[in-house]
């Protein structure tokens, strides 16, 4: 009779009948039912149609014997028609039921990169070594002379992704990059500087964050918030 009452009867488990639908719905609570129940409840809400045929069925004297006459997944849609705009309803559940488990996963990415920008800042060993990074391409960009002339005080990070293209001048086997150059210096003079990264292991461990998604993932919270 109903198409999508007879797909329900295969997507809830036989411990699951009409009075849980209807505690989690009318007192929301969202511990009877998993985040995939009641999301998957959303495509087998009955239709206008559905509704209306329910209604012509059920009325009249014999309304309370027809209705023990109904299989759970018919019951379960005469609880939908008699509950006000059910999909919100089971879509704020989802979202109550899973806002932990997605605030907490935010949560601790924000953490993780608040403290690799806090090691980057910190770092007096990446401070030194970029310094020496700077010095050094300021002397090749003035040809090696104390003159303050073409001289820069900063450079951009992306810069930095090009060391190891930029060939390091009087190399005659042309092998030896800017990058190659750099390390030998520092290896030479201050070799303690090529241990940055041990300043750095929340900068490693934030490696694995996509930002643009951590964005969307806490764009999406608070609109779901202002829905509920």
């Amino acid at each position: 009779m109903w198409g999508n009452a007879q797909s329900l009867d295969i997507l809830l488990p036989p411990a699951l009948c009409i009075q849980h639908v209807n505690v989690c719905c009318c007192d929301r609570d969202d511990s009877l039912l998993t985040s995939h129940q009641m999301q998957s409840l959303i495509e087998y809400l009955p239709t206008e149609d559905e509704k209306l045929s329910l209604k012509n069925y059920l009325k009249g004297a014999e309304s309370e014997t027809k209705m023990k006459s109904l299989c759970e997944c018919e019951k379960f849609m005469v609880a939908m028609k008699a509950i006000k705009n059910p999909e919100r309803m089971i879509k704020s559940l989802v979202f109550k039921s899973s806002f932990s488990s997605i605030s907490n996963d935010v949560e601790s990415d924000a953490i993780l990169i608040e403290g690799a920008c806090s090691q980057l800042l910190k770092s007096l060993r990446l401070r030194k070594l970029l310094g020496i990074v700077l010095n050094i391409g300021n002397r090749v960009n003035s040809a090696g002379t104390s003159t303050s002339q073409n001289k820069v005080g900063a450079f951009s990070l992306y810069s930095l992704l090009k060391l190891n293209q930029a060939k390091a001048v009087g190399d005659s086997s042309k092998k030896m990059t800017f990058l190659h150059y750099i390390v030998m210096v520092v290896r030479r003079n201050k070799d303690h500087l090529l241990e940055f990264y041990d300043d750095l292991d929340c900068v490693f461990k934030a490696e694995r964050i996509n930002l643009e998604l951590a964005s969307i993932e806490l764009s999406n919270l608070g609109k779901q918030l202002a829905l509920t």
